[in-house]
């Protein structure tokens, strides 16, 4: 079996900030309704943690190539997809789930370059 290659960090990247997030959408959208606005950002907000916490555990095994792909799409899919849980959730909650999947960029960013 072949190591992963760059093409395979760049789908990863997309599978894991796209396709959760869907799925976290709809989560959050049906928790609103049920619950109510609070409640709903702090699931968003706790499930963003334990998501990217996941990843980030995984991401010590990576290969350079693999790391390289997800941190550049990971920065990319941040500063250029609009975010719209701010229309779901109250702006707190909001900025909070931005700021954790920021940090958990800049720590991929950081382990990448140790891997160097």
């Amino acid at each position: 079996m072949a190591a992963p290659s760059l093409f395979d960090g760049i789908s990863r990247a997309i599978e894991e900030f796209a396709i959760p997030s869907v799925a976290l959408l709809v989560l959050v959208g049906v928790m609103r309704v049920v619950y109510g606005g609070q409640e709903a950002g702090m699931i968003y907000v706790g499930l963003t943690g334990v998501i990217l916490l996941g990843i980030y555990t995984k991401a010590k095994y990576w290969n350079v190539k693999y790391t390289f792909g997800v941190v550049v799409v990971g920065f990319v899919l941040w500063f250029g997809v609009p975010g719209i849980i701010s229309h779901l959730i109250p702006a707190p909650f909001a900025e909070l789930g931005s700021f954790l999947t920021l940090m958990f960029l800049i720590g991929l960013a950081m382990m990448f370059t140790d891997k160097l």
